[in-house]
């Protein structure tokens, strides 16, 4: 097994910083930034691997696994700070068999550092079992992702509406989910989604101004030097709809959630490996009912996943 040293050359240093606004819960540290192609928002373009569901709401509960930060090598010996990325992959696939959530978002960095095929070869390979038991499975790239490389392993036939940018909506269980592309350069560390893509995410929402939304990217929607560049013009977009209930992302490698103005934003844990080892890896179960969010952090310990308790969040 080859270990690298330091997380270093995937992610600089996180620096300590002013939060952002009103109501922070379960705060670690804070962390220290074409066109519109016509009619696209309306018809929008499946990311996924199987067809959706209806959307008009259910009574019972809407069941996802959200994960981020995988980062499996092509060789799936790779550590990480003494973690096996592809190992802590195996582990949870073996839990996400026993939970069988509806649907499963990996949201960005998938593949180790560059993004190359055969990162893709591997990671599919490990998650196979999931399509084999027919759970459909959502993705956005990360920084740490190769848009085409990504695209050809995952979904060689699905397009985009978008030139140049990956992005794509869901209508499913009564909820309007759009998965956003907020990478900007391979193997860097800031992400942008840039005036063309905001401008279609407006379209888009405007579009579907009655029905809930979620927003998934990868990049955390704030303005530092690690962030998502155009952190303040994503949050005005959002804000001031009201439809706009939750913002899912990861980046960091650290498990956040805060509100403000209602919304809440929830920054996803890594599962492939930490870059703090009292800051926990694991992934979310989300269950989606009418008015409600409930999360359910699993966290990877040495030898077992424990089930941390539920956190029920008010929808506004």
């Amino acid at each position: 097994m080859r270990a690298i040293p330091s997380s270093r050359s995937l992610l600089p240093s996180l620096t300590t910083g002013a939060g952002p606004q009103d109501s922070r819960i379960d705060t670690p540290e804070p962390l220290s930034r074409r066109e519109f192609l016509a009619g696209a928002a309306a018809a929008g373009v499946s990311l996924f691997l199987q067809t959706s569901r209806p959307s008009t709401p259910r009574e019972d509960a809407t069941s996802w696994a959200w994960l981020a930060d995988t980062h499996i090598s092509r060789n799936t010996d790779e550590s990480v700070r003494g973690t096996n990325m592809a190992g802590n992959l195996r582990r949870v696939v073996e839990s996400l068999l026993a939970e069988r959530p509806d649907r499963i978002l990996f949201n960005g960095d998938i593949a180790f550092k560059k993004g190359l095929p055969e990162d893709y070869d591997a990671f599919l390979k490990i998650i196979e079992p999931l399509k084999t038991h027919g759970i459909p499975i959502c993705h956005t790239p990360g920084n740490h992702d190769q848009r085409e490389n990504l695209s050809a392993a995952l979904e060689p036939k699905v397009g985009s509406p978008l030139d140049g940018k990956r992005v794509a909506v869901l209508d499913d269980g009564g909820m309007h989910w759009v998965f956003l592309d907020s990478l900007e350069r391979v193997n860097r560390f800031s992400g942008m989604l840039g005036p063309a893509q905001l401008d279609w995410l407006k379209q888009d929402l405007d579009a579907h101004e009655s029905h809930p939304a979620i927003i998934c990217l990868h990049h955390h929607p704030e303005a530092t030097a690690i962030g998502l560049k155009d952190a303040d013009a994503f949050l005005n977009v959002v804000k001031a709809r009201r439809q706009v209930k939750a913002v899912i992302f990861g980046h960091t490698h650290r498990y956040r959630r805060w509100t403000a103005e209602g919304l809440h934003f929830i920054n996803l844990p890594a599962v492939g490996f930490w870059f703090s080892p009292t800051v926990p890896l694991g992934w979310l179960r989300a269950r989606i009912r009418p008015g409600t969010l409930e999360l359910q952090m699993h966290t990877l310990k040495a030898d077992t996943i424990v089930k941390q308790d539920v956190e029920h969040l008010p929808l506004r």
